[in-house]
């Protein structure tokens, strides 16, 4: 299970990472930035269920709802804070703040841009971390 987590993780980070290719205008087009997207979300996906299919080895038989429910509650709750941590990261990334910034498209905003976009890549991967703790 561990290793399904580690490569859904790997593959996770190679699609975000094509997203520089957007930022830097190195390729840019919409329905290139619809595949990385798409795809980001569909590994994002394999892993929950990876994680589900640790939930049931976790869980003590009789109590695998129980487990279930609570780590999908766990996992329900991470989102909404996820997003009030990103968006105190934008305070240290002033020209992202505004429609306005990121409209001018300059090269300040777009290095902003991928600061914040490998800080949140290393972020990610700091889960990792927790892989020896599966069974």
């Amino acid at each position: 299970m561990a290793k399904l987590i580690l490569f859904g993780s790997i593959v996770v980070t190679f699609f975000n990472v094509l997203y520089f290719l957007i930022v830097f205008d190195i390729f840019q087009h919409a329905w290139f930035y619809i595949f990385t997207d798409v795809s980001a979300q569909f590994m994002y996906t394999l892993n929950f269920l990876a994680s589900v299919f640790c939930m049931v080895e976790v869980a003590e038989p009789g109590y695998e709802a129980i487990t279930y429910s609570l780590i999908t509650t766990v996992s329900n709750t991470v989102s909404p804070l996820s997003m009030v941590i990103s968006y105190q990261f934008l305070a240290f990334f002033p020209a992202l703040n505004t429609q306005d910034g990121i409209a001018t498209d300059t090269d300040e905003v777009r290095w902003d841009f991928a600061m914040l976009h490998m800080l949140t890549i290393v972020i990610n991967l700091t889960s990792l971390l927790a892989l020896p703790l599966l069974p």
